[in-house]
């Protein structure tokens, strides 16, 4: 992921804390299903999102790595790291997010996956631009913090790569199993 290159700035995810009031809306969280190309054990996620709200210096995220459902939605979490620094960025100026996975779980190739991006803060704003790879995926919508997932439908999907490594040592121990931007 190469923050500020490859977005598309006309089409923007919101992550929306519990108590603020952005553009008529109170809370929304965003979820982007992928497939895995390759199996492997989850190792790092790289996501480019920016703190939207002014007011503060950084923001929190809450992001979560869940399995499919049966409606084809996020399912059971397989791995969630909870209150992730996330730096002010702009249209041109995306930060990197990184996190490193703890737990590893296995992931099978041509299997569904679901990244989730939730804003930890109450009062909490985050932001995300669509890809112009034309990478596309169901997106979900939570509109109430306890709430039940919505599909969205088909979009193109949020910046980032999942890195896993193969159970079998291969020349590189990284391989890509979902990318949305590189």
């Amino acid at each position: 992921v190469e923050p500020g290159d490859g977005y598309n700035a006309e089409a923007v995810y919101y992550m929306i804390g519990s108590s603020l009031n952005f553009n008529g809306n109170t809370y929304q969280s965003v979820a982007f299903e992928f497939t895995s190309t390759a199996s492997g054990y989850l190792q790092q996620i790289n996501l480019a999102v920016f703190a939207g709200n002014t007011d503060v210096a950084e923001d929190d995220a809450n992001i979560y790595f869940t399995a499919n459902s049966s409606q084809n939605l996020p399912g059971n979490t397989l791995e969630s790291f909870l209150n992730v620094p996330v730096a002010q960025g702009s249209a041109t100026d995306i930060p990197l997010t990184s996190v490193n996975s703890v737990a590893q779980p296995y992931l099978q190739a041509g299997v569904p996956y679901w990244l989730l991006v939730k804003a930890t803060n109450p009062d909490g704003l985050l932001l995300d631009y669509e890809t112009t790879d034309g990478i596309t995926s169901h997106l979900a919508a939570q509109f109430s913090p306890t709430g039940n997932w919505i599909n969205e439908g088909t979009r193109g999907t949020l910046a980032f790569d999942v890195l896993a490594t193969s159970s079998i040592p291969e020349p590189s121990p990284w391989i890509q199993i979902g990318r949305a931007h590189v």
